[in-house]
């Protein structure tokens, strides 16, 4: 076998090797603009919820010393009287970002 033929088998086994473990949900049509929690056995997005009494203020991409120094700003500010910050994995494109999710007392 010649160089260049070994060199097409190998790139066709690679090939087949990626197309082989690709799964169903990155095979599926979806609609980017909504984001969406990761399907995952570590996280689910219904696992968590905010404490009685703070309602959802903003959803940032930032650090979560990010989310606190605004939930921060806006108790000095007298927006609100407390505030909670959750991270949570989101799934806008084919790469899934971690979101923290501002939830705030009045």
């Amino acid at each position: 076998m010649t160089f260049s033929a070994s060199r097409a088998v190998a790139s066709a086994a690679v090939g087949a090797a990626l197309v082989l473990a690709a799964t169903p949900a990155s095979a599926a049509s979806y609609d980017n603009a909504t984001p969406r929690p990761l399907p995952s056995t570590a996280f689910r997005a219904n696992d968590w919820t905010a404490p009685p009494g703070f309602v959802f203020d903003s959803a940032l991409l930032s650090t979560p010393e990010g989310c606190r120094a605004k939930g921060e700003k806006g108790i000095a500010q007298g927006k609100w009287s407390a505030y909670v910050c959750h991270e949570q994995l989101v799934q806008v494109t084919d790469v899934p970002l971690l979101y923290q999710f501002l939830y705030v007392k009045r």
